[in-house]
């Protein structure tokens, strides 16, 4: 028999993350799906302790959402609420630096799993599912910076919040890759650096000079000093996102570029119409208040 928590705290961005293993121990859900609303359903009442305040900006970036967890956003009548506002995709393209397209991989076969790839931006998932929170009376403590853990024993566990002593039956951390509640369990685990570098910005795709017209919208072009990837992140493909990806030992050129769209190529086309946006913004700005 599965004994259920009386009660959970959550430290660090608990509305969107990949657990697994801690929702099988407790029997929840099997896949990533949205903790704090899994636990709701259970009837087992959560606190979310954030150290940002409310009015935190999140990154502005997008996030793919996969079939599995495309199921259990859709079990948590989360999907209903955000389905309108994501790009779907079925497959993915690769090319080489001469434009030429190598292989297609099917990423997600609506026939056989039930949905396309989803992505929208990370803010609209995170703003979507604080408002169900909200809905439904989870508690989200801001501004609360996790101390450390004081005791556990088999009724519980003590932490510290902002200097203060709380308690719960069971503390799950989702605090992120440097955790601290990682450190507890395991005091001498560090990240490591791999050598893999990356860079990431947001585009208008009409501020892109693509090679040619009906561009593919989505790609990663492989070569030499690394990779670049491309996705739009709203239904209408309007912005793009654009990544740059290498190792810090690798050549500062893509030297093997025989005439087609290197790394470095397709790069430029999206530094160029970045600096466009820019411009036009600054132009904008100055026409109004002339």
């Amino acid at each position: 028999m599965v004994i259920l928590p009386a009660d959970v705290a959550i430290i660090g961005a608990g509305l969107a993350v990949s657990l697994e293993t801690v929702l099988r121990l407790i029997d929840i859900e099997k896949s990533e799906t949205a903790l704090a609303l899994a636990l709701h359903r259970q009837n087992i009442p959560c606190t979310i302790y954030e150290s940002r305040s409310n009015e935190a900006t999140e990154v502005a970036s997008g996030v793919v959402l996969t079939p599995n967890r495309l199921r259990i956003l859709d079990d948590l009548v989360v999907l209903s609420r955000i389905k309108d506002r994501c790009w779907l995709a079925d497959h993915r393209t690769y090319k080489n630096d001469e434009d030429v397209t190598t292989r297609k991989t099917l990423a997600a076969n609506e026939d056989l799993y039930g949905f396309k790839d989803h992505r929208l931006w990370r803010r609209i998932l995170l703003m979507e599912m604080k408002i169900m929170l909200e809905e439904r009376c989870i508690d989200i403590v801001y501004k609360a910076r996790f101390g450390g853990i004081i005791a556990e024993d088999e009724t519980g566990v003590h932490f510290l919040i902002n200097g203060e002593i709380k308690r719960a039956s069971m503390l799950i951390g989702t605090d992120g890759t440097v955790s601290t509640v990682r450190k507890y369990i395991d005091p001498d685990i560090r990240p490591e650096y791999t050598g893999t570098v990356g860079a990431l910005a947001h585009i208008r795709r009409d501020s892109v000079r693509w090679p040619y017209a009906d561009y593919e919208p989505q790609f990663t072009l492989q070569g030499k000093p690394g990779a670049f990837f491309t996705m739009p992140e709203d239904p209408k493909a309007e912005h793009n996102a654009g990544r740059r990806q290498g190792t810090t030992a690798g050549p500062a050129n893509n030297e093997d570029t025989k005439g087609g769209v290197g790394i470095d190529d397709m790069s430029c086309l999206f530094r160029v119409g970045m600096q466009k946006e820019v411009d036009d913004t600054l132009s904008n700005q100055r026409s109004s208040a002339s």
